[in-house]
């Protein structure tokens, strides 16, 4: 019988364990477990702008931009330049611009050579150009800028001073007079006037006035060509004109 108790024994024992297990198991069971990890996102798909159509052969737009752009402005066609010279103070003498103030230019005539002397204006006075004229010659030699640039007679029958422009490689223009002496222009080798010069005859003050009639004259080296020889001419028909009062004075 104490075998069969032992054994007893020893089963309850071990039923006691088996009911522990399972109650651990509960237990375990029973123990709230920690939520689950969320589901990843879905894959992330990038999504392409539709181009944009536009009307003309579905053109990208331009770029807009900061800058604003002028067109560059043109020359003027003309330009009027007026020359005045007091017969009372000839260290007045002077070429200014289309307004009749600013000046552009001194000039001075002397009697020995150069005869005429043409200057920027003050302060810098830096000379821009002289001609020299000649007792048995009608030829009128200027330098400009260190150039030389000679005019000569057309002939005795023709009117007039042609030279060889620098500024237009070497182009011939003449200077003539016309309308009975009131005007001097400019023509090139095909006859088209380029420049003239009006004569202001019974002023004391002013010589007269110089248009520039093409947009290249207006401006740069070939209007201070232009500017230099028309002057030079203006004080050759001046000389003239002053040589011919005389001898009328003195035939009368």
């Amino acid at each position: 019988m104490e075998g069969l108790d032992e054994y007893f024994q020893d089963g309850g024992n071990i039923a006691t364990t088996v009911e522990v297990a399972a109650s651990l198991a509960e237990l375990g069971a029973a123990k709230p477990q920690p939520p689950p990890p969320p589901p990843p996102p879905p894959p992330y798909t990038r999504t392409q702008a539709q181009p944009q159509a536009y009307p003309l052969f579905n053109e990208k737009p331009p770029i807009p931009s900061t800058l604003v752009f002028r067109p560059q402005q043109a020359p003027p066609s003309s330009r009027t330049l007026h020359v005045y010279c007091d017969r009372s103070n000839a260290a007045n003498a002077r070429i200014v611009d289309s307004d009749k103030t600013t000046i552009l230019w001194l000039f001075r005539v002397r009697m020995r050579k150069p005869h005429l002397t043409i200057s920027s204006a003050v302060p810098t006075a830096a000379i821009l150009a002289t001609a020299t004229y000649h007792d048995f010659s009608s030829r009128i030699d200027v330098v400009m800028r260190g150039a030389p640039i000679t005019l000569r007679s057309r002939g005795a029958f023709k009117n007039g001073h042609a030279y060889q422009s620098p500024a237009l490689a070497g182009a011939t223009l003449t200077w003539k007079s016309q309308n009975f002496l009131t005007e001097l222009v400019c023509v090139d080798d095909k006859g088209v006037v380029l420049a003239q010069f009006h004569f202001k005859t019974w002023s004391l003050k002013k010589y007269g006035s110089l248009e520039l009639l093409r947009s290249d004259l207006t401006s740069g080296y070939l209007m201070e060509e232009v500017v230099v020889t028309g002057m030079a001419m203006v004080e050759h028909e001046m000389a003239l004109r002053a040589k011919g009062f005389a001898d009328i004075a003195a035939g009368g």
